[in-house]
């Protein structure tokens, strides 16, 4: 899928639903919302999305702080959406933030950033002379 493709599925989104905030979210959309101690050891799951018998569900280690739990969260709704056909994989797992080596997990990185960063904070903060990774983590923490 390509970026524009993912950038139109969050605007869609969020047209359809109205809703910034991604538990309330979960809710709207039917799909379960569950916390779990994982461990926060190096390699412990951060979270996952699962579809069982067409019922759709996102696990997030409650051992993380809220600010990594929200983002996590985003990036498996993202799966949800974006990854809710890919024929013969009904799970994904996280165990690494912003792994880039799958295909599948960069996309759902892709929609997480779309979904949380506002382009124009992010422009404004970087005109301010911020650094991006810096506007990153005030845009996310900000939602």
């Amino acid at each position: 899928m390509s970026i524009d493709s993912i950038s139109k599925e969050v605007k869609k989104l969020k047209r359809k639903y109205d809703e910034p905030n991604p538990v309330k979210l979960c809710r709207d959309m039917k799909i379960s919302l569950l916390h779990h101690p994982m461990g926060l050891f190096e390699g412990a799951c951060k979270g996952f999305y699962m579809e069982q018998s067409r019922k759709q569900v996102i696990v997030i280690n409650s051992e993380l702080d809220e600010y990594l739990q929200r983002i996590i969260l985003i990036h498996e709704l993202g799966h949800a959406l974006i990854h809710k056909n890919v024929p013969g994989i009904k799970t994904f797992h996280d165990f690494n933030l912003f792994d880039e080596t799958s295909h599948y997990e960069y996309e759902a990185n892709i929609f997480a950033a779309d979904f949380l960063l506002d382009d124009e904070e992010v422009l404004k903060l970087l005109n301010d002379d911020m650094s991006f990774f810096y506007c990153s983590q005030h845009s996310v923490r900000s939602c």
